[in-house]
Parts: C-alpha cells; sequence; structure tokens
C-alpha cells in the first residue's frame, strides 16, 4: 500500500501529465498538418520542372505519411546527407509525436 505522501505525488503528477498532455494533442495535430504542408512544398521544389512537378506535388499531398517518408529519401539525394533540414523536422514532428502517446498512456493507466 502507498503512503499518503506518495499517493498525493502520485495524484499530482497524474494532474500536471494532463494538464500538460491536453494542449500538446492540439499541438501534434497542427504540427502535422504544417508538416504535412511542408512535404508538399517540399516535392514541388526537388521535383524537376515540367509536368511531372505537378504529378509529385499532386502525389504528396494525396499520400501524407508516405510522401513523408519518400520525400526523406529524395532531399537525402538532393543534399547527400540523411541529416538535412527535410528530415530534421520530420524526426523532431515523431518524437513529439512520441512524448504525447507516452503522457497519454501513462494517463489513461494512473487514472483512477
Amino acid at each position: 500500500m502507498l503512503t499518503p505522501i506518495r499517493t498525493r505525488a502520485a495524484k499530482s503528477l497524474v494532474i500536471l501529465i494532463e494538464a500538460i498532455a491536453g494542449p500538446c494533442y492540439a499541438l501534434v495535430a497542427i504540427s502535422g498538418i504544417a508538416l504535412h504542408a511542408y512535404t508538399v512544398w517540399t516535392a514541388y521544389t526537388l521535383t524537376d520542372p515540367g509536368w511531372l512537378q505537378y504529378v509529385a506535388t499532386y502525389a504528396a499531398y494525396a499520400f501524407p505519411l508516405f510522401s513523408e517518408l519518400v520525400m526523406i529519401l529524395f532531399a537525402q539525394r538532393a543534399t547527400g546527407s540523411w541529416i538535412n533540414s527535410y528530415s530534421f523536422w520530420v524526426l523532431t514532428w515523431a518524437a513529439l509525436l512520441v512524448f504525447v502517446l507516452s503522457l497519454s498512456t501513462y494517463r489513461h493507466r494512473h487514472r483512477r
């Protein structure tokens, strides 16, 4: 059995996590939309001018998760490095998603 001090501390931690996790859902959604817009723009700028530029842009718009992975490969080919501005933003967004999902998991497991 937990002592009252630990119980109060655990309840305080759950309250703090609930306060943090709430706005983080909106942050993940808004940043995901911004990342997808950046993906579409990157597809447009990395493709050679012509009608294939519009096909690549539409494909990036139509298939969000797949296009992010494909654009990491194309950005790596264009820059010659796996660490570039595009892959940095994709990995940052993925880290934010993992952080919010772990907060959510902790919150649901310790809710009473």
